[in-house]
Parts: C-alpha cells; sequence; structure tokens
C-alpha cells in the first residue's frame, strides 16, 4: 500500500521500522475471511509474525520454552 510506503521514507530516518502487515498478508488468502478480516488462525500468524520482526530473540525464548513444556507433558492450571 502506498501509505506503508509514505510511512516508511518518513519513519526510517527516525530510526522507525514500519511493519508491512498488508504485505505480510497479502498472499495469506487462507488466513482470512475476505481478504482483510483474519480468521482465529489468521490472526495467531499475523501476530508471530509480527513479534518475531519486533522482539525476535523473546518470541524464540518463548516459543522454545513451549515446546519444551509440552514435550515434558507439563500442563498449566488456573489458579482459583
Amino acid at each position: 500500500m502506498a501509505y506503508n510506503a509514505i510511512a516508511a521514507e518518513i519513519l526510517a530516518p527516525k530510526g522507525f521500522h514500519v511493519v508491512n502487515a498488508y504485505d505480510m498478508m497479502e498472499s495469506r488468502d487462507d488466513l482470512t475471511h475476505d481478504g482483510v478480516h483474519y480468521t482465529g488462525p489468521g490472526s495467531k500468524w499475523i501476530t508471530n509474525a509480527i513479534l518475531n520482526i519486533i522482539c525476535p530473540t523473546t518470541i524464540a525464548a518463548a516459543t522454545s520454552s513451549e515446546k519444551l513444556t509440552q514435550q515434558a507433558g507439563i500442563r498449566g492450571e488456573q489458579p482459583g
């Protein structure tokens, strides 16, 4: 989208990174209802994709921890 290009042009020199979620989802018709509104799995996919861009080390650690927990068969219980 043109808005993303304009935002990147203005913000990049100031040290900001523009995350273009539109382009990321453009080829993922399977993750939207209508090309705009995400399905449940689509929301999870785009959230993970954006988080991997803005904080990759944290996401990698959380994913590894979650996988280890699942492999060990540990289940979290809700308090109360």
